[in-house]
């Protein structure tokens, strides 16, 4: 039997998780608060007619209606995870390069 010469001193591990999790828990946007009425005086300030400016800020402020949607907390969750591996201090130190094998790299 023949063995294939080592190319690389990398070695690929695949790891496959399934996570169940409650969408009414889990908390997709971490983003702090905007405050509608400081954006509302900043933008009357820059000259904005008032009523535009509120109805602007109400728009900027508004979360979207599918933040707990299947497809946007699947989302979500994978970016908190794949972030928390690759904030993992042992493979860091190693060098590890850590690819979401199932998505396109970003561009």
């Amino acid at each position: 039997m023949a063995t294939t010469p080592v190319t690389t001193a990398t070695i690929p591990v695949r790891l496959n998780l399934l996570i169940r999790i409650d969408p009414a828990r889990w908390a997709a946007d971490t983003a702090p608060a905007i405050d509608a009425d400081v954006i509302a005086k900043a933008l009357t300030e820059a000259g904005i007619p008032e009523a535009q400016a509120k109805e602007m800020a109400a728009q900027l402020t508004a979360r979207p209606a599918d933040a707990n949607a299947p497809a946007a907390v699947r989302t979500a969750v994978r970016e908190y995870v794949l972030a928390a591996v690759r904030g993992l201090e042992k493979l860091t130190a190693a060098g590890a390069a850590i690819a979401d094998a199932d998505r396109p790299a970003a561009r």
